[in-house]
C-alpha cells in the first residue's frame, strides 16, 4: 500500500500493473481475430507476413541487396541467394482457406476487380491517437497487402497511407504497382464506390477500424 501523498514507484507499477494484463487469454484471441488490439507492425513486417500465407508457409529472410557489382567491370562480386524457414502450422490447408479469402476480396474491390489477373489483398484501418497541427484528430492510416498473381505469386505489396482514412484509399496504388510489375495495359481511372458497394464490401471500402 502507498503511503498517502505518495506515488508508486516505476518498478512497482510495472510489476503490479503492466505484467498482471500480460498473461494471454481468449479475449486477446478474439481481439486479434477482429484485427484489434494494441498491434504495431511495419510495411515490411506486414509484406512478409502476406508472402509467407500465400507462398505456402514459407517464411523469407528479408533484405534490400539483390547483387553487387563492380562499377567498371560489371562482375558480380555477390549474388543474394534467398533464404526460408518453413512456419510451423498442422495443417497448409488452413493457409490456402486464407489465401482464397484474400481472392474474395479482391475481386468484389470496384478498382481491383478490373485487373486483367487474378490477385489477392487484405485491407485494414489502423486507429491512430493524436492531434494535426489545427487541433484536429488524427485520421486513420489506410492498410493494404496484397500479392500477385494469385495462382503463381511473384510480388508481395504492402502499403500503408498516413491519414488516409478508408483503406479502398490504397486501392490505385496497388492497381499502379501490379500493373507496372506486370506490364499491363490497364487504364488509370479513378473509379469511385457506390453506395452499394461502400454496403456490400464493407471494410475494402468504408474503413471499418481494423488493424
Amino acid at each position: 500500500m502507498v503511503p498517502e501523498g505518495q506515488r508508486d514507484g516505476l518498478a512497482d507499477t510495472i510489476k503490479y500493473t503492466y505484467l498482471n494484463q500480460t498473461v494471454w487469454d481468449i479475449t486477446d484471441m478474439l481481439n486479434i481475430v477482429i484485427g484489434q488490439g494494441q498491434n504495431s507492425y511495419t510495411p515490411i513486417q506486414m509484406n512478409r507476413a502476406i508472402a509467407t500465407i500465400t507462398n505456402g508457409g514459407y517464411l523469407n529472410k528479408f533484405t534490400l541487396i539483390n547483387k553487387i557489382k563492380n562499377h567498371d567491370s560489371g562482375e558480380v562480386l555477390f549474388e543474394n541467394v534467398p533464404e526460408n524457414e518453413r512456419i510451423d502450422i498442422k495443417d497448409k490447408k488452413h493457409l490456402e482457406d486464407i489465401k482464397y479469402g484474400t481472392l474474395l476480396v479482391a475481386k468484389k474491390n470496384v478498382l481491383l476487380s478490373q485487373l486483367p489477373i487474378d490477385i489477392g489483398i487484405k485491407t485494414g484501418t489502423a486507429e491512430v491517437e493524436g492531434k494535426n497541427p489545427d487541433g484536429t484528430d488524427y485520421d486513420t492510416f489506410a492498410w493494404m497487402v496484397g500479392f500477385a498473381p494469385y495462382d503463381k505469386p511473384e510480388i508481395a505489396i504492402s502499403i500503408v497511407l498516413t491519414q488516409g482514412d478508408t483503406s479502398y484509399n490504397a486501392s490505385p496504388i496497388m492497381r499502379d504497382i501490379v500493373a507496372r510489375y506486370f506490364d499491363l495495359n490497364v487504364e488509370m481511372i479513378n473509379a469511385q464506390p457506390t453506395a452499394e458497394d461502400i454496403q456490400e464490401l464493407g471494410e475494402s471500402t468504408s474503413g471499418e477500424d481494423q488493424q
